[in-house]
């Protein structure tokens, strides 16, 4: 259809559960939707939409909600508020892709979430306080970098990063057990490389990240032995932020190597 608006006493439909008004040419949320209390499941993917009104919060019984292929330049933060939201569906394979989610996605109720095609170049840290999520497809987006965070989701069962900027996989990453679809194929990755990853099997993936921090911490043991007689605790703290050394290990081996 072509439908760009709804009338205005199409919030009398108090009873309907499920609407779906997918492939219309709406430019705006209709606002008498977030009327229809009763509304569990709303498709408006493929339209033009681009963006979502603070009354969408009223929608306290709505459980599935897809906006693919709208005109967001950015997400929307009210989905943010919806109560008893679990199914997301953002793909922008055919709409405008946003650079980034809203931290305050992982307030949310969310099981599925399904950002695919987008622009989005990281996941937010507190990722693991959304403690439904089991399914989370991000393929096809600019992602760096997978927070530690993640690894404690024990629940996830499904976990789609393909077709990003990902180089190294979180030094914990093996305890996601129960993971039944993990995608990796299509990033630069080194450690674990990409021949180890491309299976999707969490073993040797473990094996290797387990056998790279073995190693990583022994060379820089034999380095920091090296140079320790040569310079003091401030020239050493200094050479250690240049290499990005978190603060913890800093204080580590700071403790280490009085002097």
């Amino acid at each position: 259809n072509t439908i760009p608006s709804v009338p205005k006493d199409f919030k009398l439909l108090a009873n309907l559960n499920i609407l779906r008004m997918n492939n219309n040419s709406f430019t705006e949320f209709p606002i008498e939707i977030c009327e229809l209390r009763k509304v569990r499941v709303l498709n408006l993917a493929n339209n033009n939409i681009d963006e979502i009104p603070d009354e969408i919060n009223q929608m306290d019984n709505l459980n599935h909600l897809d906006l693919s292929n709208n005109s967001f330049k950015d997400f929307p933060a009210q989905i943010c508020t919806i109560p008893r939201l679990e199914v997301l569906n953002f793909d922008q394979e055919d709409g405008v892709s946003v650079p980034s989610i809203p931290d305050e996605i992982t307030s949310t109720t969310i099981r599925e979430l399904y950002i695919q095609n987008n622009a989005i170049k990281k996941i937010p840290k507190a990722i693991s306080d959304m403690t439904n999520l089991t399914v989370f497809v991000a393929h096809h987006n600019s992602i760096k970098r997978i927070p530690e965070g993640i690894c404690d989701m024990a629940q996830l069962e499904v976990l789609q990063v393909n077709d990003n900027q990902l180089v190294t996989l979180p030094e914990n990453f093996d305890h996601l057990r129960n993971l039944k679809d993990l995608r990796l194929h299509n990033n630069p990755m080194t450690v674990p490389p990409m021949d180890i990853c491309v299976s999707g099997v969490m073993q040797p993936i473990g094996c290797f990240l387990r056998k790279a921090l073995a190693r990583e911490e022994q060379l820089l043991l034999r380095m920091i032995e090296l140079i320790v007689g040569t310079i003091n605790k401030h020239e050493l703290r200094y050479l250690l932020r240049k290499f990005k050394f978190p603060d913890e290990k800093i204080v580590e081996l700071e403790d280490k190597y009085k002097g």
